[in-house]
């Protein structure tokens, strides 16, 4: 009998949303200010300064671009620091492209924060975000070499 009822109240406990806290959020990603509708828009989620150093994303999605503009939607786990880097794929290879032994973006790219790097890519520290509800970043594109000397803004 007592096992009949800790199971029916588990069970009710479990049917009950606010029983629990939130486990993950939806954060979207709202890639803004793209000149061309071409190609696709490249995200990737890091989840730590290592993984964003190496370039080991926690989570990617590819998206078409229509209108000016793509979103992006990814679940995570609430309570921890995130990192976003994007790029818009216009020739369909897959990659970002890049220019001379300096490496210089040729395609548009962005990051959380709206920050740029200079010289490279900025540090995570600059670009990383708390999540602990569903949120909605918008992220403007940078275009290619034009803007990748640029200081932190």
């Amino acid at each position: 009998m007592n096992r009949v009822f800790f199971t029916a109240v588990f069970l009710m406990l479990l049917s009950t949303p606010s029983a629990f806290a939130q486990t993950e959020a939806t954060v979207n990603v709202v890639i803004d200010s793209i000149a061309q509708s071409v190609g696709k828009a490249h995200v990737a989620v890091f989840n730590g300064k290592e993984n964003y150093n190496n370039s080991v994303p926690f989570k990617t999605a590819v998206k078409n671009i229509s209108d000016n503009r793509a979103t992006v939607s990814f679940k995570l786990p609430v309570n921890n620091y995130y990192a976003i880097a994007l790029f818009q794929d216009l020739n369909g290879n897959d990659s970002l492209d890049y220019r001379g032994s300096m490496k210089i973006p040729v395609e548009p790219f962005g990051f959380s924060n709206n920050k740029t790097g200079t010289f490279g890519p900025p540090a995570y520290k600059k670009i990383s975000f708390l999540v602990t509800s569903d949120t909605t970043l918008i992220i403007d594109i940078i275009i290619g070499e034009k803007n990748f000397l640029m200081k932190n803004h």
